[in-house]
């Protein structure tokens, strides 16, 4: 099929592809492929789909990603269907693009984890067309959800987003920034388990031997990868200096639009968007939806931070809000030990103590905010009050009680 690109107006053939889907340009902008950007359904590009690659049966055609046609095919060894990822024509002889793509498998070969998506293999065929292997996701992603419904609700929000948080946990542990955490690189499988993909802008810290096997893994020292709606404000000045706390960001940002509907600062102009994430505030959710509760917009905007130290210092951080949310408690744990990091040494300890009972029973903790004296703490404290005072009575009363004298106790 013949496309234009409605950004740069390039004129392109692609492979026919079935359904509503996105296409990236060479330009690097992303767009659905729809009726407007069509120009011939079917052109000399639309051939037969080849029966194998490499030792692979080729079953059909998915789609397109950012680098290369995604087939499903039959895993002979497995006995299973896998996706398989092969390298566009316009990128195959590309020594960059070639090196993002192996380098890619080899960071996502790393993990092996269910909330990541498994890789199973990556060769070349005898063409020396270069393709990746890996599990094939029947689910669709967060952002078919989007398209689908406008937004999505914030239990299910809490509930994707720990689930990528668990990935992310385990990428943490070896040390690998994803950097292009978005609702495309969010899917599910059959059974609705959420699973991060795409790891090829993914930087693996203090790891020169993976780090430099490509020239292309030099390029992206002091480039700005990501994607502009979703990318930190430290990310757009240099992608090299990114930590975790890059991908809760983005996490953040996708929780937000997942959301809302909308992104966290609009869509456009990447340089315009990326000034924006450095030095606009951002609104609260609650502030584009209504039904949005305190807790969520206290999560997302700290996920959302400017400073890079006021965010979640760690996906493990983030996680236990996420499930505390979703447990309906009403202090989330990150709030609790910031909450008390200044206070006196009597408030740390009336804060602990209110806990414990609000932890229980949290239709308590609406009765004290109401009304501050019917706390755990303040009734202990008048409890305690009580009971020193009618000791203190009790033993006033017996200094008080006069004794009998001597003489009369003699003389009986």
């Amino acid at each position: 099929m013949r496309i234009i690109c409605p950004y740069c107006k390039i004129d392109r053939e692609i492979e026919h592809t079935k359904g509503p889907c996105n296409i990236e340009c060479v330009c690097g902008q992303k767009f659905p492929l729809d009726e407007k950007c069509i120009i011939e359904e079917f052109s000399e590009v639309d051939t037969v789909l080849p029966d194998h690659i490499g030792k692979y049966k080729v079953l059909d055609l998915i789609g397109f990603g950012g680098m290369g046609k995604i087939y499903k095919v039959f895993h002979p060894q497995l006995q299973i269907a896998v996706a398989l990822k092969s390298l566009k024509n316009e990128f195959a002889g590309d020594e960059r693009s070639c090196g993002r793509f192996i380098r890619s498998a080899k960071i996502c070969a790393r993990i092996s984890h269910p909330n990541v998506v498994r890789i199973y293999d990556c060769n070349y065929t005898e063409e020396n067309t270069l393709f990746l292997v890996m599990e094939y996701l029947t689910g669709g992603s967060v952002q078919d959800i989007l398209d689908k419904n406008g937004y999505i609700s914030e239990k299910e929000t809490a509930q994707i987003a720990s689930g990528v948080c668990k990935g992310l946990i385990e990428a943490e542990s070896r040390n690998i920034v994803h950097r292009d955490i978005k609702p495309e690189n969010l899917m599910f499988d059959a059974n609705g388990v959420v699973k991060i993909l795409d790891l090829g802008l993914a930087k693996i810290s203090n790891d020169a031997r993976i780090n430099n096997e490509t020239r292309f893994a030099e390029t992206l020292i002091n480039t700005s990868l990501g994607t502009a709606e979703y990318m930190s404000p430290e990310q757009t000045l240099d992608a090299k200096s990114c930590d975790c706390r890059s991908d809760i960001y983005s996490l953040g940002a996708t929780m937000y639009h997942m959301l809302t509907g909308k992104f966290p600062f609009g869509t456009g102009d990447a340089a315009e968007l990326k000034k924006k994430h450095a030095l606009q505030e951002l609104s609260p959710p609650s502030s584009v939806m209504e039904n949005i509760s305190p807790l969520m917009d206290m999560i997302i905007l700290k996920c959302m931070a400017k400073n890079r130290s006021q965010r979640y210092q760690s996906a493990g951080e983030l996680y236990k809000d996420l499930i505390a949310f979703l447990d309906g408690e009403t202090l989330l744990p990150s709030f609790r030990k910031d909450k008390t990091k200044s206070l006196p040494h009597w408030k740390k300890l009336e804060f602990s103590f209110n806990y414990f009972f609000f932890k229980k029973y949290p239709s308590w903790e609406k009765l004290a905010q109401e009304a501050r004296f019917l706390s755990p703490f303040s009734l202990f404290l008048l409890l305690l009050l009580i009971i020193l005072t009618a000791f203190f009575s009790a033993y006033l009363t017996m200094e008080a009680t006069p004794g009998l004298p001597v003489d009369l106790l003699l003389h009986e």
